[in-house]
């Protein structure tokens, strides 16, 4: 169909395919993905190539012929972190996430295409940013799926977005700070619980469900029980985060989309927290024939991102074109045209010539005090025994490379050794408070490089403080022009608790390396 749309849902063990016109679903396609498993048969064909193979046969059996297509990821595919930054110029707050965002992340941002989305919050008078990234090799696999299949892609987002687009069209209710708990435990999808203010994300946690046989379980319980005790004690860990994090923020209401057989007890459960619950029936915006499912429900959202308008903005479809751009971009400059503005003047060009001549003398002028004191160390030297005329040609020969080797010790002790005052002196400024050094050694590996090593402890009585207080320290550390001039790399290389000494307990180790 001309104008139907094409969303497509990539769930932890089911893949949904979902072709709508409008609000009218037309087909709902689900693939497993054990369809993918390697098998003894055909060890080496990739998971992208079954992947294509089953889809084109699914879009060539269902009549669809949708050249564009929207995708959505669960969580396991993404990289989703939120967190503040102080106000900054409209120009400054994307260096100013990238430079926050690597205290979350365990490892490099360069490796990541990723999309933020920023609210003010003005209470605090302070950023609240919502982070989403995915790593580049996992975003190009599901470009290559879809150039395979000769479909274009308009946009990626994350799937519990999807779900909230489809709530919008069911005048689902974000104004205020509401929380969003969705599962569907039948088709082991994630089970996502998000917390939104005015529609903005907070909060978001996806918790993995499986309620498998290899699952351990007491000899009374059930895997529906054991599925039921892991999601509460989910949810309170997230509860409790987030409201040590956002004192101000109280959550008014929770809307659930969940099996029927889950819904009694997670209702007293969320009631015995104090918070109200208000079940969210999707049964009555999806056909008759089709049941319940949330692959269903974000996929279908994730078909028609153009037909609703919403808060959240985040898309990595973007992000990948911004990054692959700032690469490519190449600043052409018409130096013809910008020498034709201006006019030669001689009194310029003299000007200039003084200023380099100045520039000169100077430099020679503070060279005399530096060259007088070797000179006076060279003369305060020991002098050397005079050597005997009759001497032959070994003893010359030896004395000629003592005497080299003593000279060559001479320059390496002016030139190459390190001196520890400057880091000393400046080290007391740098460290924050509510930390202390329990001790500051150096070690010369030879005569070029070494290391200094710094241990201390951390106390701010909450374990979260204290590493965010050592990671600032590090960051700190890093960005001082002494450090820097002195050492190459500055790490964390060790982090941890001892016995009976409250605080964390850590070594961060700033090496300096030999030159090329």
């Amino acid at each position: 169909m001309a104008n139907s749309s094409l969303g497509i849902y990539f769930g932890p063990k089911i893949i949904n395919l979902v072709e709508t016109s409008g609000k009218k679903i037309l087909n709902n396609i689900q693939i497993q993905r054990s369809l993918f498993a390697p098998s003894d048969l055909e060890p080496q064909v990739s998971d992208e190539i079954k992947i294509v193979a089953l889809f084109n046969e699914e879009l060539r059996k269902n009549k669809i012929e949708v050249k564009e297509a929207n995708f959505c990821l669960s969580g396991k595919d993404l990289i989703i972190r939120t967190f503040d930054i102080p106000l900054l110029p409209a120009e400054e707050i994307a260096n100013g996430v990238n430079f926050e965002v690597r205290k979350y992340i365990p490892f490099k941002i360069e490796d990541l295409v990723s999309d933020f989305q920023v609210s003010h919050d003005k209470v605090s008078r302070r950023n609240q940013v919502f982070y989403v990234g995915i790593k580049k090799e996992t975003l190009e696999k599901y470009f290559s799926i879809a150039s395979q299949l000769n479909i274009k892609v308009n946009a990626i987002e994350y799937s519990v977005f999807s779900l909230l687009r489809f709530l919008s069209l069911a005048n689902f209710n974000s104004r205020g700070v509401v929380a969003v708990f969705n599962i569907d435990y039948l088709e082991e999808d994630e089970a996502n619980f998000i917390i939104l203010d005015n529609g903005f994300p907070l909060f978001s946690r996806d918790i993995v469900v499986s309620t498998g046989q290899d699952d351990i379980h007491g000899p009374q319980e059930t895997p529906l029980a054991s599925l039921l005790e892991r999601l509460k004690t989910e949810i309170r860990v997230s509860l409790d985060y987030y409201n040590r994090t956002f004192l101000a923020k109280k959550i008014s209401k929770v809307y659930m989309i969940i099996n029927n057989d889950l819904r009694p007890d997670m209702e007293s459960f969320f009631k015995d927290m104090s918070l109200p619950v208000n079940t969210i029936d999707i049964s009555k915006y999806i056909p008759r024939n089709q049941i319940f499912s949330l692959g269903l429900v974000k996929s279908c959202g994730c078909s028609f991102p153009k037909n609703t308008k919403g808060e959240l903005k985040i898309n990595l479809l973007s992000a990948r074109v911004r990054t692959k751009a700032g690469k490519e971009a190449v600043v052409s400059v018409d130096f013809k045209a910008i020498f034709a503005a201006f006019k030669i003047d001689s009194r310029v060009i003299i000007v200039g010539l003084l200023i380099c001549l100045l520039s000169f003398a100077y430099g020679i002028y503070r060279k005399i005090p530096v060259k007088t004191e070797l000179e006076n160390a060279t003369n305060q030297a020991p002098k050397v025994l005079d050597v005997s005329a009759t001497a032959p040609l070994a003893d010359l020969e030896a004395l000629n490379m003592e005497l080299g080797k003593q000279k060559r010790d001479l320059k390496n002790l002016v030139t190459k050794r390190p001196y520890l005052t400057e880091l000393l002196n400046v080290l007391p400024k740098l460290l924050p408070e509510r930390m202390r050094l329990t001790k500051v050694a150096y070690s010369l590996k030879s005569e070029t490089s070494g290391e200094l090593q710094l241990r201390g402890i951390a106390d701010t009585g909450d374990n979260d403080q204290e590493l965010k207080l050592i990671n600032n320290f590090l960051v700190v550390l890093k960005d001082d022009p002494v450090f820097k001039k002195y050492f190459k790399n500055i790490s964390l290389s060790n982090i941890g608790h001892q016995d009976k000494i409250n605080g964390t307990n850590f070594v961060i180790s700033c090496q300096k390396q030999e030159a090329d």
